[in-house]
């Protein structure tokens, strides 16, 4: 039950019927499984950590997470990776604190893991809401998430507006469940690749964000490919230590990831030449991560 309204909010953007009433949601013929642990009261990092191994366990295939708060959890963190290793994927708010989340984390969204995806929130006019967090690394994609009309719990009837990364996530988790609809073969990296991908570049989210634009469905479900290549640097090592020997990996990709790619870097004057060949340190050879010792 919802005890405030604003998982009713956010479930009626994701899949509110089309019965030519209130609000239609992105993907109106998708399945809920509700699942809460917050209330007026707040809640508890373990029970997250339930309700998320439960989603895993009774097979959903995406997570809407429009919540958020606390430092970091080794067992939140881990129940994530575990839904990752199952293929789901996880979709988090970025937050409402103005905050650059590369310097001040916001978990869960700011979790170092492939199946997260991270969302700012966009205003009708292609800003960066003034209160949304953002990072260059850590936040994904925009969505809009300033003065959304949906459903809410006082009734059948009863609708709102509400603001918030929040308000952005279900956008962007609505866009993704139709993606797995037409192309149930899908896995999570490519999902999420593909809604990054094919995202609007907007100014106000160029180095703000991973993909600098705002999900757009209609692009996603065409699949095509925008012509620029992204890439997304990972250590093995974070903080990288003085003395010590690490992989850096460089992810390529167009929607899909890039092969045969020629991909070179500087670090204080030490050039570094990336090889995608499987041999140490990169891990597979031909799969788009292209890897040099540091």
């Amino acid at each position: 039950m919802d005890e405030q309204g604003h998982g009713t909010h956010v479930a009626g953007t994701i899949a509110a019927v089309d019965n030519r009433a209130g609000v239609v949601g992105v993907a109106p013929n998708v399945k809920i499984m509700a699942l809460r642990f917050l209330g007026p009261e707040g809640g508890y990092v373990s029970d997250a950590v339930r309700c998320i191994n439960y989603a895993v366990a009774n097979g959903a295939h995406l997570s809407n997470n429009s919540w958020g708060g606390g430092g970091f959890s080794q067992s939140l963190y881990d129940s994530i990776a575990r839904a990752r290793d199952a293929g789901v994927i996880f979709v988090a708010a970025a937050g409402n604190s103005g905050l650059d989340t590369d310097s001040s984390p916001q978990y869960p969204s700011a979790y170092d893991l492939e199946n997260i995806i991270a969302v700012a929130a966009i205003d009708r006019n292609g800003q960066l809401a003034s209160w949304s967090n953002y990072g260059q690394t850590t936040v994904d994609l925009g969505a809009p998430g300033v003065d959304i009309f949906s459903s809410v719990a006082d009734s059948d009837s009863s609708y709102a507006y509400y603001s918030g990364t929040s308000m952005a996530t279900p956008h962007v988790s609505g866009v993704a469940a139709l993606l797995f609809a037409n192309d149930n073969t899908l896995s999570a990296s490519q999902l999420k690749a593909q809604l990054l991908n094919t995202s609007v570049l907007l100014d106000d989210l160029r180095d703000r964000t991973v993909s600098g634009g705002l999900v757009n469905a209609a692009n996603a479900l065409d699949g095509g490919d925008d012509g620029e290549l992204e890439i997304v640097l990972t250590v093995s090592d974070n903080p990288l230590r003085g003395g010590r020997k690490a992989a850096v990996m460089a992810q390529v990709s167009d929607v899909t990831p890039v092969t045969g790619a020629t991909v070179t870097g500087d670090v204080d004057g030490t050039s570094l030449a990336f090889v995608d060949d499987g041999n140490a340190p990169d891990e597979t050879a031909n799969d788009g991560v292209y890897t040099a010792a540091l």
